[in-house]
Order: structure tokens, then sequence, then C-alpha cells
């Protein structure tokens, strides 16, 4: 333990402790010798006995007494300080007070330091300044006007290694992402191309089939026999048939404005024109005279007569004749029976009631958010009823390893039964679109 430590133990330790007490002669018996009196000299010796012990092993040796210093002088002039020790040894320290600067101040390109002893010390301005030179490079360029100086990144020059560790998870996220898009993207347009022109799972259903269906019961030309099975051909049939009644177009109610060809030369020269009743006049009077007994003819002359009406609206009777306008509407309905209507778009947990006319039923269903795994179903009127009431679709597993399975209900209404993406049901992310013809 070092002296000064020892030193301020004994003297935060040793303080005050005994008071002495005042004894009285006999007879006075103001200081009676008696326990109090006794343990309170006791308690002193005691006392006096813990702090000799005290001091014993706090005493300071005469080997630490000897370096402890009990005075020191200092020279104002030269800095140096005398230090007289306990034993009356000494010894110096050279401060260099003299050298301490007491003035100073610009001189040309120094700066000058005056120290104490009046010396000067100088020193060039260029010492205090450190050059900086700022090399351009492909990745930064410097520019200096006057005193600023600026930095430019050229275009072009960063790269992916300069870039923070997040951005360039960003930049690769984004990456994955937009290959994800194109996934779906190729997807989609696969899907669109089998809807558009037909392929694996779209036989029969697609845009094409549709639009050579169309075709053939529009002009025909597609198939063996539908040459005379379709509408051009019911339309030149219904353009012969308002030839043919071109001549009653003016009709008044009687025969007479009803146009006609003499092609036996009855009344006029044949191939010449007349009109229904001066043929109709002449026939008779023929019959009358010429051919009252021949049955067979008779026979054939009423059914030429019957033939000549017409009529518009529909009928199986053989001896009608339809007109153009009736034609013309024939023609407009098969039109629009061909054609897709729309009944409706929902939701795939809501329900679709079923048209009140219809022949076949087309249903698409997709994802709500963008379209995507695009399924569809065409259902004719005559199957509705024949099964459970179920339908199943789907689509085809591709290398990103999705499968979609959708079952559709239809009983008296359209329902979405369930979507099934790789065995998760998906229907809440699901809509579909009804249509019908």
């Amino acid at each position: 333990m070092g002296l000064l430590s020892r030193m301020g133990r004994a003297a935060k330790t040793l303080s005050k402790y005994y008071s002495p007490f005042t004894w009285r002669d006999k007879p006075s018996i103001e200081s009676p010798i008696n326990a109090v009196h006794l343990n309170h000299m006791e308690d002193g010796i005691n006392e006096m006995d813990n702090r000799i012990l005290i001091l014993a092993q706090d005493k300071a040796d005469a080997a630490d007494m000897a370096n402890v210093i009990i005075d020191f002088t200092m020279d104002d002039t030269t800095g140096i300080m005398t230090f007289t020790r306990f034993d009356g040894s000494t010894f110096t320290h050279d401060t260099a007070v003299e050298k301490i600067a007491l003035n100073c101040y610009l001189e040309g390109d120094s700066f000058v330091l005056e120290l104490a002893d009046g010396t000067k010390q100088k020193v060039s301005l260029s010492k205090f300044i450190d050059t900086y030179t700022f090399s351009s490079t492909d990745r930064i360029r410097f520019t200096v006007n006057g005193k600023n100086i600026s930095a430019d990144i050229p275009d072009g020059k960063i790269t992916l290694a300069k870039l923070e560790p997040t951005v360039m998870s960003t930049i690769r996220q984004y990456t994955l992402d937009a290959q994800t898009s194109k996934g779906v993207a190729e997807q989609a347009a696969s899907t669109a191309q089998g809807w558009a022109i037909g392929g694996t799972g779209f036989e029969g259903n697609n845009a094409k089939y549709y639009a050579s269906k169309s075709q053939r019961y529009a002009v025909g030309g597609v198939e063996e026999g539908d040459a005379k099975d379709n509408a051009k051909a019911y339309c030149e049939a219904a353009k012969g048939y308002a030839e043919q009644c071109a001549g009653v177009t003016e009709f008044d109610g009687t025969a007479t404005s009803v146009k006609a060809t003499d092609t036996q030369g009855l009344v006029v020269a044949a191939g010449a024109d007349s009109n229904a009743q001066a043929m109709l006049d002449a026939l008779a009077r023929k019959v009358a005279l010429e051919l009252v007994s021949n049955t067979a003819l008779t026979t054939k002359l009423a059914d030429y007569l019957k033939k000549t009406d017409i009529v518009q609206t529909e009928s199986t009777d053989t001896n009608k004749v339809p007109s153009s306008a009736y034609l013309k509407q024939v023609k407009d309905n098969i039109d629009s029976n061909l054609e897709w209507k729309l009944n409706g778009t929902y939701k795939a947990t809501d329900t679709c009631p079923l048209p009140e006319k219809y022949n076949e039923l087309m249903i698409k269903i997709y994802r709500t958010s963008d379209y995507a795994y695009t399924c569809g179903v065409n259902i004719l009127k005559a199957e509705i009823g024949k099964n459970t009431g179920n339908w199943m679709t789907g689509c085809g597993r591709d290398a990103n390893g999705w499968d979609v399975k959708i079952v559709i209900a239809i009983t008296n209404t359209i329902a979405i039964n369930s979507v099934f993406i790789n065995a998760a049901d998906n229907k809440s992310n699901f809509s579909f679109t009804v249509y019908y013809r």
C-alpha cells in the first residue's frame, strides 16, 4: 500500500474518540469507583490499543519518506524547476518554458512564431495546405470552375457490381416476376390460340371451328351435302320465289292485276305477257270446249292453280309458296340463332339463371385478377338432365406445375362447384361468363 493512500486512510479513521472523566477526592461522592467509570477507562484503553495497531500497520517507512518531495522552486527565466526531497536531496526538471510562443504573425508566405526567449521560428504556409488531386475515370468525371469542384457520373457507367445489395435484390425480384409474367403470358397466349384456331383440349370448341360452321350454314362449301343447305342457297331460292311473285306486287284483289306469261299462246303470242284473268278465261274456255272429259288434265290444272297460293307464315303444305319477305325473316332468324349472346358475367361463388330460350351454352371460367387459367365448356340443351348435372373442364399441366380442374353444376341455374389448382380450391379468386344461342 502506498504512503499517500495509507496517510489518507489514517486521517479518515483516526479521530477524537475518548473523553476524560474528572475524579474527585474523598469525601466527594461525585466520582465513585463503579462499573460505569471503570468500563469507561477500559473502553478508552481498548480504543488506544486498536489505534496503535492501525498506526503500526499504516506508518510510513524511512525508505518511503526519503523520496517524499517537501518543496520545489522554479526559475521563471530558464523554466527549470528544483524539487527538494524529505531527506534534503534535490533534483531539477527543465520545462523549456522559454520555448513557449508569445506571439505569432504572417510574414510574406511564412507563419512566424516569436518564442519567450526572443527567438523566432518560421514555417512556410504551404506546409499547412495538403494538395488533393481529383482524377476522372470512366465511372466518375470531375470538373473545376474556380473554387468549385463538381463530380458527375456519365450515362451508362453504373454496373450491377456497384449497386447496393438491397437494390440488387429488388432488381432480381423484378426479373423473377417478369419471368413469371412471361410464363403466364405464354400460357395465356397458348390458351388464346386454342380458343382462336384450336389445339389440344380445344377440338370442336374454338373460333376457327365456329367460323367454319358459320361459313357452312352461311354459304356452304365446307362439308359434303351443304351446297343447297345454307343461308345463301335459301336466299337465292327466296330471290327466285320473289321473282316469281313479282307479278303480284301490284295485286289489287283481282286476277286482272296479276302478271302472267302466256307460254302456250292461249291469249297472246307464246312467251308474251298477259294477266292471270285473261289466262284463266282462255283456259276455262279451252277446258269447257275441248278438255272437259280429260280427268288427268283437269287434276293437274287444279294442282297448278293451288300452287299460286303465296303465304307469309310457316307452312308444311306442299301447295303453299313462301313470300320473299318471309324468306328474309327466316334468313335473319338463322343468322341470329348462330350468333353467341351474352347472358352475364358472375363471380365463381355466385349462381347464374339459365336463359329463357337457348339451344347451346358456352361457359368461360377465368381468374378474376388477370384472366389467367382460362377454361371453357360448351353444353347443348339436350344434354342437360342426361347426367348428374355436373360438367368438368380444365387446363393442362405445364412446366410451372399448375393443373386446373373446374366442376360446373347445371340444373335450373349455373353454378361453379369447385376450382382446383394443384389440389387447392381457389373458387373465390375466379369468375365465369355465360353465352347462349
